[in-house]
């Protein structure tokens, strides 16, 4: 007798004790994310209109067997997929799979509000990356020690886009050395092509600038009152572009000058430069501090999201030791185009790629990252000698 196959349906505030459950039977005590282990915040993410939630049910008992969420950004035009969990007892072929297909058909199909859809997918084992991959996602990149479960893991970024989308990328006629690398991990890996002619070559080592005077922080960690004012300055600004990022955490230097917003998450150790103000530039010699600032705070793993265009910036993060690590293309509208945006990371805390089971989609990312960290933070022979 054939079995049911499970039944797809909108989660309610009913399910979060079953949600729960399923998260702790897929992850066990690793899993750090509120998603899956505070009820407030699955009871409110489940109520959020922005926010669709998928549960597959057995028949008849109704048990909840898996989980997957998109969530919108209907400004950015962007989603990310969320809480993907299949229980370990009730593994159905292409279960996963199907009910990610049905969240980005609806919202990337023609009748969809969205531009493009992205996930952070686990390296510690291929399923999650090769599920990605099977429903029409393009592997961009890799960022090592993103998060952390019983050790910290790295993560790979997998976009889908909405058709026709791509075509209508607005790619700069140049790149800098410092992303080039970067371009052609990615045309290797997603045949995204980034410029007409990428150079093999890897750039020099960012020469080593000198230390400013040690600047003393100010941190504030009221989250209400550090997005309220971040709100205010965007709002006069307008320039600021980190979706489902809010800042939570800002430093300033004792006597001002200028704010850094940051994403501090203390349950994974991690950390989003959101927004430098007045100017990045300004502050460019300064961010190895803010960095030590922002580790101090407990993160082990930091990153900031660049406009592709953004040369200067570019090569101003990559001077302090953020390393070019995913390419998101075509990830912002501006007009009747769309342009690249590029995650710079930090995490010089005891890379090992050695646990990772990463799909061979990733590898050429892998490569650019272990050449570019290495370029980046060990001094060679032939380094010294060319500069």
């Amino acid at each position: 007798m054939t079995t049911p196959a499970p039944l797809i349906t909108r989660a309610g505030a009913h399910d979060v004790a079953e949600l729960r459950q399923l998260y702790f039977a897929v992850y066990g005590s690793d899993y750090r994310i509120k998603l899956g282990t505070c009820p407030q915040t699955m009871a409110d993410t489940i109520a959020d209109p922005a926010v669709t939630w998928l549960v597959a049910r057995l028949h008849g008992s109704g048990q909840v067997i898996a989980s997957a969420l998109l969530r919108r950004d209907p400004a950015a035009r962007i989603g990310r997929l969320e809480g993907v969990a299949v229980h370990p007892d009730h593994r159905v072929a292409g279960l996963a799979a199907g009910m990610l297909e049905r969240l980005c058909a609806e919202a990337l199909g023609p009748a969809g509000e969205l531009d493009s859809v992205y996930a952070a997918a686990r390296t510690a084992t291929r399923g999650p990356q090769r599920m990605l991959l099977r429903t029409g996602f393009r592997p961009m990149g890799v960022l090592p020690n993103a998060t952390l479960f019983r050790r910290r893991e790295h993560i790979a970024l997998m976009v889908r886009h909405r058709d026709g989308v791509l075509a209508r990328r607005a790619v700069p006629p140049r790149l800098s050395p410092e992303v080039r690398p970067l371009a052609q991990a990615a045309e290797r890996a997603a045949g995204i092509g980034v410029s007409p002619a990428v150079p093999t070559a890897i750039p020099a080592p960012p020469p080593a600038p000198p230390r400013e005077r040690q600047v003393e922080f100010e941190r504030i960690e009221a989250a209400d009152f550090v997005r309220r004012r971040h709100q205010e300055l965007q709002g006069a600004r307008g320039n600021v572009f980190y979706p489902f990022h809010q800042p939570n955490t800002m430093l300033t230097p004792v006597g001002g000058g200028f704010e850094v917003y940051a994403a501090l998450d203390p349950s994974l150790l991690t950390c989003a430069l959101v927004d430098i103000t007045p100017d990045v530039l300004l502050t460019a010699s300064l961010l190895e501090q803010i960095v030590e600032s922002v580790e101090a705070a407990g993160a082990r793993y930091v990153e900031a999201l660049l406009p592709l265009r953004d040369q200067d910036a570019l090569r101003a993060f990559h001077a302090q030791g953020f390393v070019p690590s995913a390419l998101y293309p075509a990830m912002r509208r501006v007009g009747d185009s769309f342009e690249d945006y590029v995650v710079v990371s930090r995490a010089p805390h005891h890379l090992d790629f050695r646990t990772a089971d990463i799909d061979p989609s990733l590898r050429p990312y892998i490569e650019h990252y272990c050449t570019a960290w290495t370029s980046t933070y060990l001094t060679t022979t032939d380094s010294k000698e060319s500069a």
